[in-house]
């Protein structure tokens, strides 16, 4: 019996070296996957500079259980800083759409109305356009006639971009987001 236990106990002190060893030699390859899932969180322009200050703090602490631990904690870190962004983003939006509608308003209703008056049909048309992989109903002014030539009031918004005002509702709505904002959100 006692023959017994120590073979077991010998294979058990070879089995607890060889996962010791595969452990060690896994654990690099489990925290650049678990900081790289944790980047692919943030916005874009941010990855690079926070990949590289959490590979770098992982680095400095010992042992290979603390280093897992870390990583999980920034995959955790990066999961609630996208939330506050993406909320603040879209209030943003919401907030930036809103006040332009309302400051537009005396622009828009013209529009609309010289559009209905011309030939009776719809003031507003809704084109699928392709955003991030999806597939949007984008609202815009129509330009053309219903025998679909463009007219001379469609041209007049065409040059000068306005048929794109009624996109202000689609962001309100969530479908898309302000053009721009982006930029200054990322200098506030």
């Amino acid at each position: 019996m006692g023959f017994i236990v120590a073979v077991l106990g010998i294979l058990a002190a070879v089995l607890s070296r060889q996962l010791t060893d595969e452990f060690k030699a896994w654990t690099p390859s489990i925290i650049k996957h678990l900081v790289n899932r944790a980047v692919r969180r943030l916005p874009e322009e941010e990855r690079s500079r926070f990949e590289e200050e959490w590979l770098a703090h992982v680095n400095e602490l010992p042992g290979e259980v603390a280093k897992i631990i870390a990583a999980l904690g920034f995959l955790s870190a990066a999961r609630r800083m996208s939330l506050r962004i993406s909320v603040a983003k879209r209030v943003l939006d919401v907030g930036v759409s809103i006040i332009l509608l309302l400051w537009m308003a005396p622009v828009m209703l013209p529009i609309a109305l010289i559009i209905k008056v011309q030939d009776g049909g719809p003031i507003s048309i809704k084109r699928d356009q392709k955003l991030n992989s999806k597939t949007v109903a984008v609202f815009k002014f129509r330009t053309e006639d219903i025998a679909g030539r463009r007219t001379p009031f469609g041209q007049f918004l065409k040059q000068r971009n306005l048929d794109e005002l009624p996109t202000l509702l689609n962001v309100v709505y969530g479908d898309m987001t302000m053009p721009g904002l982006k930029e200054w959100f990322r200098i506030v």
